[in-house]
């Protein structure tokens, strides 16, 4: 499913992709102490967009990691690293 998602953002909205940047890419991106994320992508407007695959029931809520949410920039991602 991953692999499958990342390789067509765009089923999901318009106009978003995979993040890339000197050669990494956004598919199990790590954020250091953050962790990996599953995939991390970016919108039409470069604003930074981070999906999480999961097994089972989700809940309806599901909190960002602390230093995910002020994630605006790929300056601001090369600081979670």
């Amino acid at each position: 499913m991953e692999k499958s998602l990342a390789s067509n953002l765009e089923q999901l909205e318009r106009g978003m992709h995979l993040y890339q940047d000197k050669g990494v890419n956004g598919r199990q991106f790590d954020a250091g102490e953050v962790g990996r994320l599953d995939i991390l992508g970016t919108d039409s407007h470069n604003n930074i967009v981070v999906i999480e695959l999961k097994t089972g029931k989700a809940e309806l809520a599901v909190p960002f990691p602390r230093g995910v949410t002020g994630v605006t920039s790929s300056q601001d991602l090369n600081q979670l690293s």
